[in-house]
């Protein structure tokens, strides 16, 4: 049973968990995606989200330079978490300016 299928359950009942640090690890990455999608949601915006592997591939840079870029102040980003997410909408309009 996955961890937050258990969690999420109406039982009620007292329970000891044993589990590996892989659990713990698949049960946090999870969690930290579930939050990501949450507070993406709650933004209103009216396109997705890309992640920084998706738009590396769309306009063909490395994530190193994308990096450059989001130091010198050219690229919008949104970061939740550890994740770094780019709305189409604005990386048309600073990939105009570079």
């Amino acid at each position: 049973m996955k961890l937050t299928k258990f969690i999420n359950s109406e039982d009620g009942a007292n329970v000891q968990i044993v589990a590996t640090s892989e659990v713990f690890s698949n049960f946090a990455n999870e969690l930290a995606e579930s939050t990501a999608r949450r507070v993406i949601a709650e933004m209103n915006t009216p396109d997705n989200p890309l992640s920084e592997k998706e738009v590396c591939k769309q306009i063909g840079k490395t994530r190193q330079t994308l990096a450059k870029y989001r130091r010198e102040g050219k690229l919008r980003y949104h970061r939740i978490g550890r994740e770094i997410y780019y709305f189409p909408s604005q990386l048309r309009i600073d990939i105009q300016n570079f």
